[in-house]
C-alpha cells in the first residue's frame, strides 16, 4: 500500500504552496485523489512520478544512534 499525503504534506515535499497544488490539480498537472469528504490527497507513487523517481532509483537508508557508552557494546 502506498503512503498517502494531505495536500499540505505533498506541497511541502514538492517545495510549493498548497494553492499551487490545488491549481495543478485543476489544470491536470498532478491530479489529486478525493476521499469521502471530498478532500484532496496524493499517493507516494504520484509524487515520485512527478519528481521523476522510479522504484529502482529509490534508496533505503538506516540510521542508528547510541545514547551512552554502555549501549555501544
Amino acid at each position: 500500500m502506498s503512503k498517502i499525503y494531505k495536500v499540505s504534506q505533498a506541497a511541502e515535499l514538492l517545495g510549493v504552496s498548497v494553492s499551487t497544488m490545488q491549481r495543478w490539480d485543476r489544470e491536470g498537472r498532478i491530479k489529486a485523489y478525493r476521499n469521502a469528504a471530498n478532500r484532496r490527497y496524493y499517493t507516494q507513487e504520484q509524487l515520485n512520478k512527478y519528481l521523476g523517481i522510479s522504484e529502482k532509483d529509490r534508496k533505503n537508508i538506516a540510521y542508528a544512534r547510541v545514547s551512552s557508552a554502555g549501549q555501544k557494546r
